[in-house]
């Protein structure tokens, strides 16, 4: 009986080295396309939430999908850039048609302080 179970814990525990080395092997080869650090994320959402509530933003101005958000800092503080795509990057010819601008939304960006995670800047453009 000892050698059954000795077998059997013996096996079992082979099985899961190798699922885990197999595990391990899948995920080796998942490379990332950006990396962020978690600073930045937290400056990230102090910034977005601010930018959720421009009152003169449609809501469709506010879609992500229509923006490039870039991260920058300077000795003080966190910046993040909301860059908003250009129409001919979203849209077929035939469909940009239907737009009378260049890009939907508004560049924005946001400065916020790395001790206080506080916005201390913004400034908009207007398109």
């Amino acid at each position: 009986m000892q050698t059954i179970l000795y077998r059997f814990i013996l096996i079992v525990s082979c099985m899961s080295f190798i699922m885990g080395a197999n595990m391990a092997n899948s995920n080796d080869t998942i490379e990332s396309e950006v990396k962020v650090s978690g600073e930045y994320m937290r400056a990230w959402n102090v910034a977005y939430s601010a930018f959720m509530e421009i009152d003169d933003l449609s809501d469709k101005e506010k879609e992500l999908k229509y923006y490039d958000i870039e991260f920058s800092e300077d000795n003080d503080n966190y910046i993040v850039f909301f860059f908003p795509r250009l129409i001919s990057e979203l849209f077929s010819k035939e469909e940009a048609k239907h737009y009378n601008v260049r890009a939907i939304g508004r560049e924005t960006r946001y400065w916020i302080n790395k001790d206080t995670y506080k916005i201390v800047e913004r400034l908009f453009y207007k398109g």
